[in-house]
């Protein structure tokens, strides 16, 4: 239909479409004078000898009127037109813009009466896409009436009908005048049925929860309370029936965090409080009176009423504690906490290990000599503690209050061993000796060398090379070689062994020929850090009556090096050429030396007597050597310190006195220098420096001696110089050729005062000179009258202490700038 459109309109715009098809004609466009059009096909043919076609006979092309399609060429006649096709279906024509093209109804229009509908007043009008277009129900069709609440208003369907379907007024009545419903009440009257009037509208018996506003009959429950239909007639203080989330049932006032105060009138919520009783769940009242939130897990707390969890948990005497999830610790249940670092707030075992219960206790078992702590602690498995046994280091006991193992000593008897390791030999300075590192001897023995059953001699505990070696009371006849280090130790015997001259100590040891009691072996101590030691035996090298020639050593320290060697016959303590010897709290008496050192000894002697050898109590010689040596006793020999060779010397508190000869001795390049020296009644002079020796005196009281005219002499090329000091001749020249500053100096009737500064002739005013008691009287000149910074000499000549260990400088004097005394002694007091 289209094409055939399209060809019409084409041929009609080209004026006769000749130009493109010769043979082409119609009603309007001819053919020639001597030819026919055939309107069928639209083709001009030759003229038959029948002639031209009638006009009135010949079938109508499209557009042509007709009453039927007979008449038409194409055999369809639509509104009255010849049509390209039937053109059935509404809002078509074929006689519009195109005649002879079926084509749709312009919108609006309606040719046919295709939309008239069943009701006039809702026919409707073609869309102008081939439908109808009907009024809706906005398009009233009749009179409406309204009754006993129920409107009639006629409106169209859509569909070209009139429909006259009642509808409910909602509840309300019908208005007076009968043709509308009421849209609004101001009582029931106004409303239908068994609606009632609520809020200017009509409600039908409304469930619980709904709104009602005063009216109960607007409620299936007839009772409207607090605004909504609700279950019961009226509720209790503190409650109410419309409360969010419960409308219709009386519910709690909702007041969070606080409580409803049903004492009030009416019931109100309260705004503080004072006990957490007056706050919701899930909080509590806190010292400001507010309610606050319970504190989860983990946080601090006070009392369980602050913790969701209900459990504040407090360790110990502690006033605060944390929110924990459960009940934790406490009675037996010790070894849970809920403070564990990282598991704060929950209640977790104590780790393994960790002390509980009841205080350790400590016993100590006689019968194996072991000790053990009885200990309480947490398994890390379970809430109670349980009870393990701590084994003491071994050697050791329980300490005094038998609540610990002992972790240090300070006697021999507080270990199981015997020995207390006193002098750090093994680098357990007061700590017990363990079973394994011991060695017992007993003179009558024949065990192994434990302690219940000792070995029968020294040597084969110290052929077992074991750290110490215990020594049993009694006598021993044997040579003694060590070739380990060892502290070898009479624990029994007392410190300080040696009580004036006599020996005090339990354990004697002799030797079984004319070899040394006591041999240390050089080679095999070598190092500093090894070292032997030998505590309370004395030595004798032939028997224990022979005491001229005794050995004695107690609390002796051997530090790498030997005592005795091919000449130990001659001396107590030998120590050869570039050895170290060590002596502590030491004696050495009968010998022809008490101490010897050859060439380059390093020699350190403190708390040591030395007396009645044959020579000298204490004789260094060779080169290099040095003597370090304080609290020392030299008396009774033929020389008390003897020191020759081109070495140092630096001596402090050191008594020298009623020897044969010379109190001290330094000669042949000696060097360094000697405070707080006392040196009195010796038999020639109390102090000599000779043969090129240099040494410096500090506060040194040398006096009552007997030299030839002189105490002190410095002569042959030696250089003794003194200060601070007291140089005291019974008669004549206390000096010879010495040179002193800030010292008191006795001179000869027409003797000349030696030159220096600060010097003094002025009687010291001794205690008891002759009782050797050297000590300054009250109002000596020698109090507060010496240099407190050591003159020319320097303050390395300023002892701290005086030879009795009393402090210096002591101050008694108003006048003058200096407060440090003149001589071995510091008067303490005026």
């Amino acid at each position: 239909m289209k094409q055939n459109l399209i060809v019409i309109a084409v041929c009609v715009t080209a004026l006769g479409c000749s130009a493109v098809n010769e043979d082409y004609c119609d009603q309007s466009i001819p053919c020639r004078s001597d030819q026919t059009c055939d309107l069928q096909t639209f083709t001009c043919h030759p003229t038959t000898a029948s002639g031209a076609v009638d006009a009135g006979d010949a079938k109508r092309p499209l557009g042509g009127t007709c009453a039927s399609g007979a008449q038409c060429q194409s055999g369809f006649c639509a509104d009255g037109v010849c049509c390209s096709s039937s053109c059935d279906g509404a809002c078509r024509t074929c006689n519009g813009k195109y005649p002879g093209a079926c084509e749709l109804v312009g919108n609006g229009d309606d040719p046919r009466g295709d939309c008239a509908g069943s009701d006039s007043a809702c026919a409707g009008r073609c869309d102008g896409a081939g439908a109808c277009r009907f009024p809706d129900k906005t398009q009233s069709c009749g009179s409406a009436s309204c009754s006993a609440g129920s409107l009639e208003a006629p409106v169209c369907d859509g569909a070209g009908g009139c429909a006259k379907t009642p509808t409910l007024c909602d509840g309300f009545a019908c208005e007076a005048s009968g043709s509308a419903c009421k849209s609004s009440c101001s009582d029931n009257g106004d409303c239908s049925g068994t609606f009632q009037c609520v809020g200017g509208k009509c409600v039908n018996q409304l469930p619980n929860g709904a709104s009602c506003g005063n009216n109960d009959d607007a409620c299936a429950s007839k009772h409207c309370v607090d605004g909504v239909c609700c279950g019961s007639a009226s509720c209790d203080a503190c409650n109410r029936c419309d409360i969010a989330g419960s409308e219709g049932s009386c519910a709690p006032l909702r007041c969070g965090p606080y409580t409803c105060d049903a004492a009030a009138s009416p019931a109100a919520c309260k705004v503080a409080c004072s006990a957490d009783g007056d706050c919701d769940s899930g909080y509590y009242c806190d010292a400001n009176k507010k309610c606050v939130s319970k504190k989860t897990d983990g946080q601090s707390c006070g009392t369980a009423a602050q913790c969701q969890s209900g459990f504040c948990v407090k360790e110990g005497a502690a006033t605060s504690g944390v929110c924990c999830n459960r009940a934790c610790g406490g009675g037996s249940n010790v070894c849970e906490s809920c403070q564990l670092a990282g598991k704060v707030g929950t209640c977790t075992f104590k780790p393994a290990g960790t002390s509980c219960g009841a205080a350790d206790v400590c016993s100590d078992n006689a019968s194996t000599r072991t000790s053990a702590v009885t200990h309480q602690q947490c398994s890390g498995s379970a809430a109670s503690c349980v009870p393990v046994t701590l084994p003491c280091a071994a050697g050791s006991k329980c300490n005094a209050a038998k609540t610990a193992c002992a972790t240090s000593c300070a006697a021999h008897g507080e270990c199981w061993e015997g020995i207390c390791d006193l002098w750090d030999i093994h680098g357990r300075q007061n700590k017990c000796a363990a079973p394994a590192d011991t060695c017992h001897a007993s003179a009558g023995g024949s065990g192994a060398g434990s302690y219940s059953s000792p070995a029968g001699t020294i040597q084969s505990c110290l052929d077992a090379q074991k750290k110490y070696v215990r020594v049993v009371d009694g006598t021993y006849t044997e040579n003694l070689v060590v070739k380990a280090p060892v502290a070898l130790v009479a624990p029994s015997s007392p410190q300080g062994a040696f009580s004036g001259f006599a020996y005090t100590g339990k354990v004697l040891v002799q030797t079984a020929n004319a070899n040394a009691a006591l041999t240390v072996d050089r080679d095999a101590i070598a190092g500093s850090s090894k070292r032997a030691l030998v505590y309370g035996l004395r030595f004798s090298r032939t028997n224990a009556s022979s005491a001229a020639t005794a050995v004695h050593v107690m609390a002796a320290r051997l530090d790498a090096w030997s005592v005795g060697a091919s000449d130990v016959s001659t001396s107590c303590f030998h120590a050869e050429a570039l050895s170290a010897l060590r002596l502590h709290d030491s004696a050495a008496s009968g010998c022809t030396y008490g101490v010897y050192a050859a060439d380059k000894v390093t020699l350190d002697v403190r708390t040591t007597q030395t007396f009645l050898n044959v020579e000298y109590g204490i004789l260094v010689v060779g080169g290099t050597s040095s003597l370090t040596a304080s609290d020392v006793n030299a008396a009774f020999n033929r020389i008390g310190v003897g020191f020759f060779g081109a070495g140092t010397v630096n001596l402090d508190r050191v008594l020298a006195d009623h020897n044969q000869q010379i109190g001290v001795l330094f000669s042949t390049g000696v060097q360094g220098k000697v405070t707080n020296l006392l040196a009195f009644n010796n038999g020639s002079y109390g102090v000599a420096v000779v043969g090129n020796a240099r040494v410096d005196f500090g506060n040194a009281t040398v006096a009552y001696n007997n030299g030839s005219g002189a105490d002190v002499s410095c002569s042959g090329g030696g250089s003794g110089r003194f200060v601070n000091s007291v140089v005291w001749d019974q008669s004549g020249n206390s000096f010879d050729s010495c040179t002193f500053e800030h010292s008191t100096v006795r001179t000869a009737p027409n003797v000349f005062l030696p030159s220096g500064q600060g010097n003094s002739t002025a009687d010291p005013r001794f205690v008891d000179p002759v009782g050797g008691n050297f000590a300054l009287q009250p109002g000596s000149p020698c109090i507060d009258s010496g240099s407190d910074s050591g003159g020319t000499l320097g303050s390395k000549l300023v002892p701290t202490t005086d030879v009795s260990g009393a402090k210096r400088p002591v101050k008694l004097g108003s006048a003058g700038s200096n407060s440090i005394d003149r001589g071995a002694y510091e008067r303490q007091s005026p």
